[in-house]
């Protein structure tokens, strides 16, 4: 069982890393255990901390909810609609 501490540690290389990956992270818990509330306050801080060192800096992530997704092409929608708004 990982802490909100070690995940946000693994997030943290993994965002930081210069390699370029072929894989993406995914959060598993049960229902209610706080995983999209963790994600975007993991991403809401890290986006303000970019914007102070840099406020020019766009967002650098997309995020997607499996939630009731039934294709793949639903997890593209969602994230075509964030690069596009």
């Amino acid at each position: 069982m990982s802490t909100n501490a070690d995940v946000t540690e693994y997030l943290d290389y993994y965002l930081a890393s210069e390699l370029e990956t072929d894989f993406a992270i995914m959060l598993n818990g049960p229902w209610g255990a706080g995983k999209t509330h963790f994600v975007k306050s993991y991403l809401k801080e890290r986006e303000a901390k970019a914007q102070a060192l840099d406020p020019l800096q766009p967002i650098g992530h997309l995020y997607a909810s499996l939630y009731g997704v039934r294709s793949t092409s639903e997890i593209t929608d969602q994230f075509f609609a964030q690069a596009h708004p």
